[in-house]
């Protein structure tokens, strides 16, 4: 059973970039819709009140609340 729904919270898990290096994204999310059963909206938070809004796999976010 899938544990994300629309209204949680999440972060982005970290991924090697194309150079080899691990980026470890520290903006949160929050789901805001539901794209099948294994990909998800999610609309970022970033610094200054900007947001943005990008669909993203189950295996890329970690859930925090």
């Amino acid at each position: 059973m899938n544990k994300f729904k629309i209204g949680s919270l999440v972060r982005r898990k970290s991924y090697q970039g194309v150079l080899n290096s691990l980026h470890s994204p520290s903006y949160y999310g929050v789901i805001v819709g539901i794209n099948g059963s294994e990909t998800f909206e999610v609309v970022w938070i970033l610094r200054g009140g900007e947001t943005r809004r990008k669909n993203l796999r189950v295996d890329q976010l970690t859930l925090i609340c």
